[in-house]
């Protein structure tokens, strides 16, 4: 492993708080350099530099500039004593204990560095702060961090709750001084944590119609992982505003929250958005607010209190002294909870354009922001598990910025968190520079994205498979995983060319958060369940041996295996005997939540320890389909983003949809690497032609099965399905295109992907464009969707001017073409049919 010790200086201040010189640093790894220059602390990747000041207190910044433009950002001076600011720490003198820089993989789980590191001991509060600089050579930005240890617990961080009531969808309003929380587009849901499934409880609520326009409420109650739901309160009329709220109490089924969590989802039978004024959690036994094991009070004025003194609740991460008054920016951000995002009105990404920012503001939504003028792009990315559905969890602050700059804030622990004797590490931040176009801005953030979550070949390209995505009954979908069915299923995977075959849920019994975690023997099956048929008897063998027969019989088909767990339920020692046992190469992470950073830090370093005890040898599959989970700039380091859920028939909000499939696949690749999302294929000949839940009829029955394969290859494809079930003729499709893919896909995993074309709809020309700075090859997958009537359409094409001659070879039928770029940018290609796409190979001439 790469780590060795380069330099080091420490020094310890005496009673003047600003020595004459920073102790001298002055190292090198590859193009990336750290030195300092008397108070100046400077560190370079080759391509960016930044400079800090020592000012007795901290670092703050004081140049930043991009080397090759020789454009500087800094303009401004904060006058602060630091870029951070740590809840707690008032202090504006503090001891340098020392300044060192080696080189680091951080123990395998990212490329190569050159890790500047500073310790400042701040004596009146008792706590120390521990700055990081990761500097990657030849990368185009930098990564800070900031850790602080120290002090004592406060009892606010020891106590917690058992139970929770977190609020999702809806807003926070206040009508005649009473507090309520409203619906949005219909829907007002809260998740409920932390349940014991060996518990009963009941759910406890107030409300009242303070408008008077007659509401109808109806309370449904989803299980975690909303394949299941039951209507607890029905069509139940409002007081009006001459009323008392009325309260109400019902008990919750158990098997709803199975896995420790459920939704409580609130609707009108009206025009009108519900609304809600308190819930609460009893056990056992109906009761009031007072014996409530959970309480939500609902409304603004908690919301309102969440919003002030933000530095002194978020902290500061990062500050930059830019002048952003007159700035272009772009903001964006991504939605997780894609359980519940499958509509045309539900896009997976936000972004806001601004052409001219003014002297002060904030967005409190994004993950990332690019601010730009005629010299130049500044890129600044949050890595925590921010999303713009999820606003605050984990304490993932916001964009603000005033005269004295931009500030990241956010550092996910808490004020009363921030104690104890190891560093608690806080949210990172990037910074990045380019110039040029927004799409050169977006190749400079994926470049750096590659460097902080590198693609490993042998390790995180693969086609994956999954027993779960098939059946419409969550007992089936559970014994789909049994030994008998996964043997099948591994002769299907070897068949089609899919590299790993994945064991979902019902391998270790049908308890989906219950305490076993090894492989069980047998289940019982219910009455009337199709593989009682099979077995001749109600008692069905699932894994009587083990992991030991379908360890043997892929190992004997070339095929490697996966397996899911619960991610708040599996003990660390079953997932290392389990992967041990049974040779995974990829583990499903799911059901688990980063609602604070202690969660988050725990889910990390659990499966950190995990990937560690496997040498390395195990990826994760990050679940994102419930909220609030990893988002889409954390995690990487260890695996990929299952992305989501989509089936043939059941639950009706996840029915498969190609164009849906796409848009979001699309959308995503705007930011992201795609390439370390799991995009999903279904078998389109199975998918209802019923309408879903948002009232939409899928037509993924009218596509070919190779242009459902080919809408993922610019990502990690996932058969989320049974493949067995394919007919002869759906493998005849599939089968040559993805030995096509395999051909080619290590060229695409070293490229970059792009959108390309229009935003899909079904009605478009949409597609991506795989881009390779270093060979200046491209690829490219273009779709003409179902509704569009045009044979020919012109695509804007991305790094090649105008006049530029390329050659484009279809790799479906092995024929090139030479092209000229258009004035306009574009190329014309054909597509005969509609649906259909085109897999090219674009070369310069």
């Amino acid at each position: 492993m790469l780590k060795r010790n380069l330099a080091v200086a420490a020094t310890l201040l005496q009673s003047n708080p600003l020595p004459a010189a920073l102790p001298e640093l002055n190292t090198s790894f590859g193009h990336a350099k750290v030195q300092t220059q008397d108070n100046g602390l400077i560190v370079s990747t080759g391509k960016v530099e930044r400079r800090w000041m020592w000012t007795g207190g901290g670092f703050t910044t004081v140049s930043l500039k991009d080397l090759k433009s020789g454009k500087e950002w800094i303009s401004a001076k904060t006058g602060a004593a630091s870029d951070w600011q740590i809840p707690g720490i008032n202090e504006t003198v503090g001891q340098l204990v020392s300044l060192t820089a080696e080189e680091s993989t951080d123990e395998g789980f990212t490329s190569p560095h050159l890790n500047v590191q500073a310790e400042i001991a701040y004596p009146v509060s008792g706590k120390t702060v521990r700055y990081r600089i990761w500097a990657y050579p030849d990368a185009p930005g930098l990564r800070t961090q900031v850790g602080v240890k120290g002090g004592t617990l406060s009892a606010a961080a020891s106590a917690k709750e058992a139970v929770e009531i977190v609020p999702q969808t809806g807003r926070d309003i206040d009508k005649d001084n009473i507090a309520v929380r409203a619906g949005t587009n219909g829907v007002c849901s809260f998740a409920v944590k932390g349940l014991d499934p060996a518990k009963s409880y009941q759910l406890g609520l107030s409300w009242i119609d303070l408008w008077g326009q007659n509401r109808t409420q109806t309370v449904t109650v989803f299980s975690g992982d909303k394949e299941s739901s039951q209507i607890i309160i029905e069509a139940n009329k409002l007081p009006q505003p001459d009323a008392l709220p009325e309260a109400l109490s019902v008990g919750i089924t158990r098997a709803l929250y199975h896995s420790g969590t459920c939704t409580i989802q609130i609707t009108n039978q009206g025009n009108y958005d519900p609304v809600i004024s308190e819930l609460w959690i009893n056990e056992s036994e109906p009761g009031d607010k007072k014996s409530a094991v959970a309480y939500l009070n609902c409304g603004a004025a908690k919301a309102q209190d969440a919003m002030t003194n933000m530095e002194d609740q978020e902290g500061v991460a990062d500050t930059l002294p830019v002048n952003l008054c007159g700035l272009r920016l772009i903001a964006w951000g991504y939605a997780d909870d894609t359980q519940s995002i499958n509509s045309p009105t539900m896009p997976i990404l936000r972004e806001q354009n601004t052409d001219s920012l003014g002297p002060v503001g904030e967005i409190i939504w994004a993950s990332g922001m690019d601010l730009s003028d005629q010299s130049g792009h500044l890129i600044v990315v949050k890595e925590s598990n921010k999303c713009f559905n999820t606003d605050f969890a984990a304490n993932n602050g916001r964009f603000a910025w005033s005269a004295a700059g931009l500030r990241n804030t956010g550092l996910g622990w808490l004020p009363e968190e921030l104690s104890g004797d190891n560093y608690k590490d806080g949210w990172a931040t990037w910074i990045m520079l380019g110039n040029g176009s927004d799409d050169e801005a977006q190749l400079v953030l994926k470049q750096f994205d590659r460097f902080r979550y590198p693609v490993h070949p042998g390790k995180d390209i693969y086609i994956l498979a999954n027993t779960w995505g098939s059946a419409a009954a969550k007992i089936d979908s559970q014994l789909a995983a049994r030994e008998s069915n996964l043997l099948r299923e591994i002769d299907s995977a070897a068949d089609l060319g899919i590299d790993i075959q994945q064991v979902d849920d019902g391998w270790q019994g049908y308890e989906t958060g219950g305490k076993n975690w090894r492989p069980i023997a047998s289940l019982q099956a219910p009455d009337g369940a199709c593989v009682i048929e099979e077995y001749g008897s109600e008692t069905i063998p699932v894994y009587p041996d083990g992991w030991v027969n379908i360890r043997k019989h892929a190992q004997q088909k070339n095929i490697k295996l996966g397996l899911w767990v619960h991610g708040s339920a599996v003990p660390i020692e079953d997932l290392i005997w389990n992967q041990r046992q049974g040779g995974f190469s990829v583990v499903k992470y799911d059901f688990f939540n980063m609602r604070t950073m202690a969660e988050a830090q725990m889910h990390l370093n659990k499966m950190r320890t995990f990937i560690k005890a496997a040498d390395h040898q195990v990826r994760v599959n990050w679940d994102v389909t419930d909220k609030p989970r990893i988002g889409y700039y954390l995690g990487r380091d260890q695996g990929a983003i299952y992305l989501e859920n989509r089936k043939p028939k059941s639950p009706a909000s996840v029915i498969y949809k190609p164009y849906l499939v796409l848009r979001d696949a699309w959308e995503i690749s705007k930011y992201v690497n795609l390439n370390k999302f799991e995009l999903t294929v279904q078998n389109a000949d199975r998918v209802s032609r019923n309408p879903d839940s948002y009232g939409e009829t899928s037509d993924a029955w009218k596509h070919p099965h190779d242009y459902c394969f080919a809408q993922t290859m610019m990502g990690t494809p996932i058969f989320f399905q049974e493949t067995q079930l394919y007919t002869p003729e759906a493998r005849a499709q599939l089968k040559p295109l993805i030995a096509l893919y395999r051909k080619h896909r290590a060229a695409l995993y070293a490229g970059y992907a792009f959108a390309l074309g229009a935003q899909p709809d079904n009605r478009n020309w949409s597609g991506f464009q795989n881009y390779n700075p270093e060979t200046g090859v491209s690829y490219l997958t273009v779709f003409r969707q179902i509704e569009n009537s045009l044979t020919e359409n012109e695509i804007d094409i991305k790094f090649y001017p105008p006049e530029s001659r390329l050659r484009v070879t279809n790799l479906v039928n092995n024929e090139s073409t030479d092209r000229i770029v258009g004035n306009n940018g574009a190329v014309k290609l054909t597509i005969p049919q509609a649906p259909g796409f085109l897999f090219l190979r674009v070369e310069k001439m």
